[in-house]
């Protein structure tokens, strides 16, 4: 397979249109560790890869990295978010390698910061919709009317339809939250610490509205774990960042690699876990409780069906799907040839 065969085999699983097939566009943030294979990744790719594997085995002495930390935080402070469309989180890391900041996309509210539940909360959820989707159809309704208004309109519907599947779908501009990363920088603001040279981790790569506040803080580095396609950050703001790529005098986007947020409490909580708890000490309470790979069995309990046991019911019903649709196009022949 060539390179340019395989990179139309990645765009097409992205989001591939019929119902059965690939969507890893919508699935790859759900994945339980983040690897890299770019030429300054290999080196570690191995030891990488044991790592995973021992945290799967139950090594009590494998600890998360800060990079692990903070995007666990990121993920963490994504959950208090109630906006209708998704939750986003996001950190800020001075150069110390000390959080020094948190946000997530909500309402702000007046005196600073977001809303809570509570009797004062005004967020999307109690005023019943989205603002941006609102405003973006009263648009499209707009211009639908000045079209009619014409000496010769065009169709409505077919001018509908061309609205509706045009960029006009992306604006963002009308919403009401704060995007996460920009709370977070706002919340150094509001604290009084500085964000220049430091790193901010997200749980989604970052819009253009964000990226600008990013660059104007004075942010080394983003890192962030789910793509966003709506974003125009690389496009607008290309002498400025660089993305998937270190390159100097750039504020860096880069892919997350590590362990991934929704396995934190399993691979390295001692106690809340879904598996079996973990010791570091012996019974006497004194000395290190031996940990051998040798030995070692699984931590977290496998589901009772693999993915793999799973395709093979679906390859199963979809060939024999096939093979009656064969069945019936044979059956309509004879019968016409009668």
């Amino acid at each position: 397979m060539s390179t340019r065969q395989a990179s139309q085999l990645m765009k097409r699983d992205e989001n591939e249109e019929i119902e059965i097939g690939q969507q890893t566009s919508a699935t790859f943030h759900q994945a339980d560790v983040f690897l890299s294979l770019d030429s300054a990744a290999v080196a570690t790719f191995d030891s990488e890869v044991e790592r995973f594997v021992d945290l799967l085995f139950g090594d009590p002495f494998r600890t998360p990295t800060g990079a692990e930390h903070a995007m666990f935080l990121a993920f963490a402070g994504s959950l208090r978010s109630a906006d209708l469309s998704r939750q986003v989180g996001a950190v800020v890391v001075s150069q110390a390698g000390e959080v020094i900041a948190t946000g997530a996309n909500d309402v702000p509210r007046y005196g600073g910061g977001l809303y809570w539940p509570g009797s004062d909360d005004q967020r999307d959820h109690i005023r019943g919709n989205d603002s941006n989707k609102v405003e973006i159809e009263k648009i499209v309704q707009d211009i639908l009317q000045k079209a009619q208004d014409r000496p010769t309109p065009p169709s409505r519907s077919e001018l509908e339809k061309a609205l509706r599947a045009s960029r006009l779908r992306d604006l963002t501009e009308f919403g009401r939250a704060v995007h996460a990363e920009m709370e977070a920088l706002l919340c150094c603001a509001r604290s009084g610490v500085n964000p220049r040279g430091g790193v901010l981790y997200c749980t989604t790569f970052p819009c253009h509205n964000c990226a600008k506040h990013i660059i104007a803080a004075g942010i080394e580095k983003v890192f962030y774990v789910e793509p966003y396609p709506k974003s125009l950050a690389a496009e607008l703001h290309g002498d400025a960042i660089a993305v998937v790529q270190m390159i100097e005098n750039r504020v860096c986007f880069l892919p997350f690699t590590g362990i991934a947020a929704r396995r934190y409490f399993d691979l390295f909580s001692l106690q809340v876990s879904s598996g079996r708890p973990m010791r570091r000490k012996d019974r006497s309470g004194v000395r290190k409780a031996p940990w051998d790979r040798k030995t070692a069995i699984p931590r977290v309990p496998m589901t009772a069906e693999s993915y793999i046991e799973r395709e093979m019911v679906a390859n199963l019903t979809i060939r024999d799907t096939i093979r009656k649709g064969k069945a019936n196009e044979t059956r309509k022949k004879q019968r016409i040839r009668r």
